[in-house]
C-alpha cells in the first residue's frame, strides 16, 4: 500500500474560511535556540515559546489503511504522543476520495506545542504510525547556540 507521510513545523496554523488552512513561518531543516550557552537554573528548563506542526497523510483510496499515531520524537530519544487520527476518519478520507474520483485520499493532523520543553540540542522528529509501518514525517536540527551568536553585530565604526 502506498502511503506518503509529510509534516511541517511552523510557528502558527491559522483556520481560514472554507476549510483553508494558512501556515505562518515555516521554520527550515536547522533552528537556533539562543541561550545554549547559559546555565539552566534548579528546577527549570529551556523552552521553545510555540511551536506548531502539520502533517498530512495521502494513502491509496482503494486500500483501507486503518488508524494513525502521530508522536514527537525529542532530542534526547524520549516519545511523546501528539494525538490519533481514528480508522473511521481516515475510511472517511478514502471514502470521498472514491467518490470524488481522486487519486488519492488524505487527511491532515496539526498540534500546538506551547511552550515545548527542549532539554539539549539535535533531532526532534514527528512519527505518523500507520499500522505496522512507522513515517518519519518531520525533522528539525535544533542547535543550542550562544546569545552573542544570535545577537546582531554592531556597526562598524569608521
Amino acid at each position: 500500500m502506498a502511503i506518503s507521510v509529510m509534516g511541517l513545523f511552523c510557528e502558527d496554523i491559522r483556520e481560514e474560511k472554507n476549510d483553508i488552512l494558512t501556515l505562518v513561518g515555516l521554520v527550515p531543516d536547522n533552528a537556533n535556540v539562543a541561550g545554549g550557552d547559559e546555565p539552566i537554573p534548579a528546577g527549570k528548563t529551556k523552552v521553545i515559546p510555540k511551536l506548531c506542526v502539520y502533517v498530512r497523510i495521502n494513502y491509496d483510496p482503494k486500500n483501507p489503511c486503518g488508524s494513525a499515531a502521530v508522536r514527537l520524537i525529542m532530542p534526547d530519544g524520549s516519545k511523546h504522543p501528539l494525538g490519533d487520527i481514528d480508522a473511521a476518519l481516515m475510511e472517511t478520507g478514502r471514502a470521498q476520495a472514491l467518490a470524488r474520483g481522486n487519486l488519492l485520499a488524505g487527511v491532515t493532523f496539526r498540534a500546538v506545542m506551547s511552550p515545548l520543553p527542549v532539554k539539549s540540542g539535535g533531532h526532534l522528529k514527528v512519527e505518523v504510525e500507520i499500522g505496522s509501518e512507522t513515517h518519519l514525517a518531520a525533522a528539525l536540527n535544533l542547535n543550542f547556540v550562544s546569545n552573542a551568536a544570535t545577537a546582531s553585530a554592531p556597526p562598524s565604526v569608521q
